[in-house]
C-alpha cells in the first residue's frame, strides 16, 4: 500500500509536467505562426509598393514618350476655353484694383 501512495504523487507530478511541457510547445507554436503571419504581411506591403512605383514609372515613361505633341494637344481645347471676352478682362481687372484697394488703404 505504501508504494501506491508514493506512486500517486510521481504519477500526478509526471501528468503535471507533461501538461505544462505540452502547453508551451503549444504556446511557441502560436507564436511562430504569428510571426510567420507578420513577415508574410510585410513581404506582401513590399511587393505593393514595388509593382506601385513601377506602375507610376511606366506611366512617366509613357508621357515622356508621347512627349510635347501630347501635352500641345490636351492643352489646345484648355486655351480655346480659358481666353477671356474683353468684357471678362475688364471685370477681371476692376474686381483686382478693388481687392487691391481693401487690401492696400490709402493712409491719410
Amino acid at each position: 500500500m505504501n508504494n501506491k501512495l508514493i506512486a500517486f504523487p510521481r504519477a500526478a507530478s509526471l501528468s503535471i509536467i507533461l501538461l505544462l511541457a505540452a502547453t508551451c510547445v503549444h504556446a511557441g507554436e502560436h507564436r511562430d505562426r504569428d510571426r510567420a503571419e507578420r513577415r508574410e504581411a510585410r513581404i506582401e506591403q513590399r511587393v505593393e509598393q514595388r509593382m506601385e512605383q513601377r506602375r507610376q514609372e511606366e506611366q512617366a515613361q509613357q508621357e515622356h514618350k508621347a512627349g510635347p505633341a501630347a501635352a500641345e494637344t490636351q492643352a489646345e481645347p484648355a486655351k480655346k476655353a480659358g481666353r477671356m471676352t474683353p468684357e471678362e478682362r475688364r471685370a477681371l481687372r476692376r474686381q483686382i484694383n478693388e481687392a487691391g484697394q481693401d487690401i492696400y488703404q490709402r493712409k491719410n
